[in-house]
């Protein structure tokens, strides 16, 4: 039996850690190799997770690691800080898109769109 699924963000977080300080291998629970494409399906939900990534990212950047790994890291990274600034409605686009959702059923969306 698998202990872990080894595709949810704590997993991939947890992975990804273990990599970093060079204990990957030795962790019985993980039996997938990590890849960037593991890092391109989760999503981060919150700040403490966002600070657990930018010190993998630091440790891994130390390290001389896989470099596609560092830019998954950078994109998931940045995708969280989108994601918080339109939650926080923090600027116009966010407002927008988020109104228009609510009100106008992505009607102005699908009007780019086209």
């Amino acid at each position: 039996d698998k202990l872990n699924c080894e595709r949810c963000e704590k997993c991939v977080r947890t992975k990804l850690g273990l990599y970093a300080l060079g204990k990957l291998e030795q962790a019985k629970s993980f039996t997938a190799p990590l890849r960037a494409e593991d890092i391109c399906r989760v999503d981060i939900s919150s700040d403490a997770s966002y600070s657990n990534y930018q010190e993998i990212r630091a440790l891994l950047q130390d390290n001389q690691a896989d470099a596609e790994l560092i830019d998954e890291i950078d994109k998931l990274l940045q995708r969280y800080r989108k994601w918080k600034s339109w939650k926080e409605e923090t600027n116009l686009k966010g407002t927008l898109k988020r109104l228009d959702r609510r009100f106008l059923n992505s009607s102005l969306q699908r009007l780019l769109a086209w």
